[in-house]
């Protein structure tokens, strides 16, 4: 039994999702191309290619269409772009419903994880490379090195590029991390999040505490990110990252290498004085972190259960940091298919993790305030996140003028 579960463009070319007697594929169907155009896309890759400018789609399409060459611009386009960029690996690296795309060698299929399909793992695809030279002409472009079994770089959009050489074969990963300019209403629309629980973990970081967030970590840090630029616009924010993953451009953000060692992490953080940190709960800054007397804090994680993230801080840190710990923790929420909040609460020396029952009576009785109170400010918060994914909203200043509307800000 075969059914088309979706389909919509990259580009110009088309990318359908399948399920075939239970197995997912993703296929990528490109438009014609005649012997002749396939010239003229050669002379333009060679010209970009000589030129080593970093290569958009933008800058080709403006280049092809002030060429007044015979043909579609916009197909011509394609088939440049995608000749000087990763070859048949660029479909799937800018399709942004695609996080993570694996190549196995020759003669097997490129294998994706989509956002919006993660029951079925892995997609295959129709993209199987055939020649050797193709796989060491992406190697090159990836900037790995031929030698050694395990080489990693990052692509100038900011992924990250892992390959692995064994006597049994070989592994391509690109890691990739959502767009740098995260709109709320892109992201909301792209990840298909629960509002309730959105307005919910938007008011607590605001409120402020310590919450832990696992799942997909391209997918969290693009929504965090999103969630944080309708915050106020004179947060001091601090990012812990490895490779760029936020931006708070325009904004008061400090960016700081994670490779940076435990006792530089506390004073510059006692120095900067930070409203919001930002970083990956890397075991060996734990306790840093933990001292920070910002007001929000956000840790991120791969891990996808809540007992997994309790098990790892309660093995790892000592008693005194453990107690520290759960005794700032204020929540934990998960993205996996959909957005989901944990409530962590202290009873008689335990620490008690729930889902999170998101009503507004539930809400107000856990909070001991009005219910008029707080589900009001959840109320407008979730209006809010409604009409700006509804309207398709990504202007700063429109958001701004909604957001004015809603919460007075």
């Amino acid at each position: 039994m075969e059914r088309i579960l979706a389909q919509y463009k990259v580009y110009s070319a088309t990318v359908t999702i399948k399920d075939v007697d239970g197995v997912g594929l993703y296929l990528v169907q490109e438009p014609y191309l005649n012997p002749e155009l396939k010239r003229t896309v050669e002379k333009f890759a060679k010209s970009l290619l000589k030129s080593k400018v970093n290569v958009t789609y933008e800058r080709v399409l403006r280049m092809v269409s002030e060429s007044k060459v015979e043909g579609d611009p916009e197909l011509l386009s394609y088939y440049v772009f995608k000749k000087v960029k990763y070859g048949d690996l660029t479909i799937p690296i800018y399709d942004e419903k695609v996080e993570r795309v694996e190549c196995y060698g020759l003669g097997i299929p490129v294998k994706v994880v989509h956002t919006t399909f993660k029951n079925y793992l892995r997609l295959a695809s129709n993209l199987i490379f055939v020649d050797q030279r193709e796989l060491e002409d992406l190697q090159d472009r990836f900037n790995l090195g031929k030698d050694g079994v395990y080489a990693e770089s990052y692509t100038p959009e900011g992924h990250k590029v892992v390959e692995y050489k064994s006597e049994e074969g070989f592994q391509l990963e690109v890691i990739k991390r959502f767009s740098t300019t995260p709109s709320i209403s892109k992201v909301c629309r792209d990840l298909k999040c629960n509002f309730d629980a959105l307005a919910y973990l938007w008011e607590g970081m605001e409120q402020g505490g310590l919450y832990v967030i696992g799942g997909n970590p391209y997918a969290t840090k693009a929504l965090m990110n999103s969630i944080l630029l309708l915050s106020k616009s004179d947060l001091k924010i601090v990012t812990i990252e490895s490779s760029p993953k936020f931006n708070f451009e325009g904004r008061n953000w400090l960016k700081v290498d994670a490779r940076i060692s435990s006792e530089d992490l506390s004073n510059f953080l006692a120095a900067s004085q930070p409203d919001v940190v930002l970083a990956d709960m890397r075991l060996n800054l734990l306790k840093s972190l933990l001292s920070c007397p910002c007001n929000s804090m956000i840790l991120f994680t791969d891990l996808r259960s809540v007992r997994d993230i309790m098990s790892l801080i309660v093995s790892y840190l000592g008693k005194r940091y453990k107690h520290l710990f759960l005794a700032r923790l204020s929540g934990i929420a998960i993205y996996d298919k959909d957005l989901r909040v944990y409530s962590v609460d202290k009873l008689r020396r335990k620490t008690v993790v729930r889902r999170l029952n998101l009503s507004p009576k539930a809400l107000a009785l856990r909070n001991k305030g009005g219910l008029n109170d707080i589900g009001e400010r959840l109320h407008s918060r979730r209006e809010l996140l409604e009409r700006v994914v509804e309207d398709n909203v990504s202007d700063e200043i429109q958001i701004r003028q909604i957001l004015r509307e809603y919460l007075g800000k």
